[in-house]
């Protein structure tokens, strides 16, 4: 419950920095700075509210590298598909999702996770943010027939993975490259174009295993089966590109690819010891989104994908971590009325670069 506590006040602190005073020198304005945007491949809607519906799904993996004793393998949260509803008003969204019945079908095969998963993207001109806090307990494995005699899913409901961290990245292009209107639908990408990026991750995390043991019991690997939690901190600097592509001013698709080069400071914890390690070791993000975009709405489905890894002490064991989402959104524009232009004049007042 402390954890929990503290992944709460992580996420809520994140989105109180858009509370801050006008005269604050850490301003939000820098999300949404006064840049010529070049207006044949752009067009933006920045007094209009984007209204969205969208089915979601979330999730944080954790796969151990293969060994000479055994094949690699992934522990996976059974996590549901959410129905939500949203709304986007320049850099604030506010997104509400629930699972519903009938949309997730019967997974008790999977065992249950129980999660608390608090992902925020922020996508300025020039700046983005992915921000994580999150607490899992419940994982299965996949019937990849690498457990001797053991059919169907393998379930650990035991098992956690609590994480929070995030990535920053730098666009070089904002003038004609955009990827509000790939992910939150409020510009619109007309013609095709590209940019370099760079980057810089942090995260945190602790992945304890079930009884004692990261491992299955029904696996051999001597290397592994006396540890039963390890933590990590793993942080660095990166580069990489995106590109939006646009087939007859309407339909899309934008892809994001950053490589950082992480120092890693691991420690695992065995039975009767702890070992620590400091390491480099490479991380990668995608994000990817393709649909249809016009003048009054937008449809599309969207990846986002960070791969983290870690390197233990036993044997040069790679941990790697995938979070993210996937998401399918139906989002519609519309100007707000004059009384509502009225309550949102403080926003403005804020967030618009008067430079």
């Amino acid at each position: 419950m402390k954890r929990i506590k503290r992944l709460l006040l992580f996420w809520v602190s994140c989105l109180l920095l858009g509370c801050l005073p006008r005269n604050s020198a850490a301003q939000l304005s820098f999300l949404l700075p006064k840049i010529e945007r070049d207006s044949a491949y752009i067009k933006s809607y920045p007094r209009f509210i984007v209204s969205r519906i969208f089915v979601t799904q979330k999730f944080t993996s954790v796969g151990i590298g293969a060994t000479a004793d055994r094949p690699a393998f992934r522990y996976k949260p059974n996590n549901k598909l959410n129905l939500g509803l949203g709304l986007t008003y320049r850099v604030f969204t506010l997104n509400i999702g629930f699972g519903f019945p009938g949309l997730n079908g019967d997974g008790s095969q999977r065992g249950k996770t129980q999660a608390l998963d608090l992902q925020t993207s922020i996508y300025g001109r020039r700046w983005l943010f992915d921000i994580y806090g999150q607490s899992y307990k419940g994982y299965y494995i996949s019937p990849e027939n690498f457990i001797s005699g053991y059919k169907g899913y393998y379930t650990r409901p035991g098992m956690r993975v609590q994480m929070i961290g995030g990535s920053v990245y730098y666009v070089f292009n904002p003038t004609r490259f955009s990827y509000r209107a790939a992910m939150i639908q409020d510009e619109w990408q007309q013609k095709s174009a590209g940019t370099f990026l760079v980057s810089f991750d942090i995260f945190y995390g602790v992945v304890k295993g079930q009884d004692g043991s990261i491992l299955p019991p029904e696996i051999t690997d001597p290397a592994l089966s006396d540890i039963g939690k390890f933590r990590f901190i793993n942080f660095g600097p990166g580069a990489g590109y995106a590109y939006h592509f646009v087939w007859k001013k309407h339909l899309y698709a934008m892809a994001s690819l950053t490589a950082n080069l992480t120092a890693d400071f691991s420690r695992e914890f065995y039975t009767s010891e702890q070992r620590d390690r400091l390491s480099i070791s490479p991380n990668a993000s995608l994000i990817f989104s393709t649909g249809y975009n016009c003048e009054n709405w937008s449809l599309g489905f969207s990846v986002v994908n960070n791969t983290i890894n870690v390197k233990g002490t036993a044997n040069d064991n790679p941990y790697v971590i995938r979070t993210g989402n996937y998401k399918f959104t139906f989002a519609r524009r519309f100007r707000p009325a004059k009384s509502t232009r009225k309550m949102l004049k403080p926003v403005d007042n804020v967030l618009i670069d008067k430079k």
